[in-house]
């Protein structure tokens, strides 16, 4: 009787084991996915981020020479400002 039931429980230990195994397999495919869509997602915004950050970089070029020719022009006013003081007005 021990006999026939440890026999009649292989096959179904078997089916059991054989369809957990299947379960995880899926399971691990799915997050191989997932996994591979992340890293897909990741390599595109590292790619939009490098691109941003040329842009930047070429705004801050950018505003350094709007800045330099401002201070320069700025100069320039004073140094006309002064000379059109140190003249006398004739009247």
């Amino acid at each position: 009787m021990v006999s026939e039931l440890a026999t009649s429980c292989e096959p179904h230990s078997t089916m059991v084991d054989g369809n957990k195994f299947k379960i995880v397999d899926e399971h691990c495919k799915r997050l191989d996915n997932q996994l591979q869509t992340y890293h897909l997602e990741w390599q595109e915004s590292m790619a939009e981020n490098k691109e941003q950050g040329a842009k930047i970089e070429q705004l801050v070029i950018q505003m350094e020479l709007l800045s330099s020719q401002f201070q320069q022009f700025v100069v320039a006013q004073t140094a006309r400002t002064e000379m059109a003081e140190a003249i006398p007005e004739v009247s």
